[in-house]
């Protein structure tokens, strides 16, 4: 099913200060993973991307329309929600962006997996989002995104430890 921004941000504040939170989102309009995104306004154009159809996303919601109402009024709107955690969100492009495939995966997991190498990566976490940007064509540019807590020693950490 499709994840509901505010259920996000509703979920997060469910977690007490201290505990960091690092999120990978490969996913079209993905900066924040936040609202307003003016959808008229954003051409793909560039690289394969894979979009839902309107129509199939419409039904989806028609089908399930009580669940997914239900979401929206059981969470606050992400901007009222308090998160007390420290959330990094790496993302495979601005909220006005798409995301492009891919030869195996998208292509943002594709070039994180190459920055990564198996392990071999050792910069910290802005180090690895700015690494794998370096790699991306022109068109997607995946975003760093911080919310809650802020955690100076969470960011200086390398990817993937605890």
């Amino acid at each position: 099913r499709q994840l509901v921004d505010d259920e996000l941000y509703g979920l997060w504040s469910l977690f007490r200060p201290g505990v960091r939170i690092f999120m990978l989102s490969d996913s079209c309009h993905s900066g924040t993973v936040a609202k307003d995104v003016n959808l008229q306004q954003i051409t793909a154009g560039h690289g394969q991307v894979r979009v839902l159809p309107a129509e199939i996303q419409a039904g989806t919601y028609l089908a399930h329309r009580s669940f997914y109402d239900g979401i929206q009024t059981g969470y606050p709107p992400g901007d009222l929600a308090e998160v007390n955690a420290s959330l990094i969100l790496i993302s495979a492009c601005q909220d006005n962006q798409t995301a492009a495939d891919g030869a195996r995966n998208g292509l943002f997991t594709g070039t994180l997996l190459e920055v990564w190498q198996n392990g071999d990566f050792h910069g910290n976490l802005l180090h690895f989002q700015r690494s794998i940007s370096e790699r991306m064509p022109w068109y997607q540019s995946p975003n760093y995104f911080r919310t809650g807590m802020p955690s100076r020693e969470f960011e200086q950490q390398r990817p993937f430890t605890i």
